[in-house]
């Protein structure tokens, strides 16, 4: 068995008006979902409806409830090292590795200073580096913030200054790192970080936290 799959698919979904700004807004319920568009009030038909409950919502796995996500994640790379756990181009890398380079990253951030509690800001684009960076910072504790990598430098100075994060992970070609505080960004590449099988990182998320 393949434990908990990290793939999933994204879908864009675009609105285009020939007569000007249309606003709409997604309201979610426990068993509902309704998309409005505010001029006139019209919902969305049933057949576009169905769609994103259907095909574009993903598949239902039933899970414990008693682990953490990054506790379910570890037990698949015990029980199933060599599954693939995400696939990007032509680029697969199995649980095993995944947990590995993600131990290497969370021990990297570790000698930063990061630690249970610390916003770590991510201006990461599509690739391996992602989700690597996501399973680290879980294992750290650490909540992240994904950063678009288009936003302007002082949108930028502005998040930096309210959440001062100890260290900002971004890709080794994004533009907006160079806006960036003297030793605040860490480049990542996903070849490049260390594989560790067992990381030296203190304590992670818990279930109560």
């Amino acid at each position: 068995m393949g434990g908990f799959p990290l793939v999933a698919p994204t879908t864009r979904l675009r609105v285009r008006s020939a007569s000007g700004p249309i606003r709409t807004l997604l309201r979610w319920g426990r068993s509902d979902f309704t998309l409005v568009i505010d001029r006139g009030g019209r919902t969305v038909d049933e057949k576009v409806r169905a769609m994103l409950l259907g095909e574009l919502s993903g598949q239902a796995h039933s899970y414990p409830t008693d682990r953490s996500i990054i506790q379910l994640f570890e037990e698949s790379a015990n029980q199933s090292p060599e599954s693939p756990a995400i696939i990007f181009d032509d680029t697969t890398l199995s649980y095993r590795e995944l947990d590995q380079r993600a131990n290497g990253l969370a021990e990297m951030l570790y000698r930063r200073g990061v630690t249970k509690g610390d916003f770590v800001p991510l201006i990461l684009g599509n690739g391996l580096e992602l989700p690597v960076s996501v399973v680290a910072l879980l294992k750290l504790g650490a909540p992240f913030v994904p950063i678009d990598e288009l936003w302007p430098a002082h949108k930028l100075a502005e998040m930096i200054e309210t959440i001062r994060p100890k260290v900002v992970l971004h890709g080794t070609e994004v533009v907006a790192a160079e806006a960036l505080p003297t030793g605040l960004g860490l480049p990542i590449e996903a070849g490049g970080i260390p594989e560790r099988k067992h990381g030296e990182f203190g304590p992670g998320a818990q279930m109560d936290d």
